[in-house]
């Protein structure tokens, strides 16, 4: 091959390798504007509101429990609770469709599938039962 030849073959492999690279960016920042899960600040200290697709919702298998008062004091799931590095307990409530926000808990006891806690809860609020352990995943940013 002369010279020429070789500016051209690496004239084309530049522009291939140019449209490739700009083919990736835009990609990547397309999978950011369509993400799953959306993570927001609260304005409470570490705490996030975290929003999913429906999609993201399904595939999680998330799913909900009322908290309920039975003369024992505030009753929820056990399979609610989240423990965080601290050892502090937390639930992720559910404030309206498909947007979860982290509430901290004290637990008193656990008795069989029932935890009994004290702290400012509603009774009625709903809780995540399933899927809580992603959803704290998800607002720290792990696997990303």
């Amino acid at each position: 091959m002369n010279s020429r030849t070789w500016i051209a073959v690496a004239a084309l492999a530049a522009g291939l390798l140019g449209i490739t690279s700009c083919a990736q960016d835009s990609t990547k920042s397309q999978a950011v504007k369509n993400s799953p899960v959306t993570v927001e600040s609260t304005g409470q200290d570490g705490v996030s509101r975290v929003k999913v697709t429906q999609r993201a919702a399904e595939r999680l298998g998330i799913t909900l429990a009322a908290v309920r008062s039975d003369g024992s004091g505030l009753a929820l799931p056990y399979s609610s609770i989240v423990y965080d590095s601290e050892g502090l307990t937390w639930v992720y409530t559910n404030p309206e469709p498909l947007v979860y926000v982290r509430a901290r808990i004290t637990a008193d006891r656990v008795e069989g599938e029932t935890a009994y806690v004290t702290t400012q809860l509603s009774v009625g609020i709903s809780v995540v039962t399933t899927g809580a352990a992603e959803l704290f995943g998800a607002e720290l940013g792990i696997g990303k």
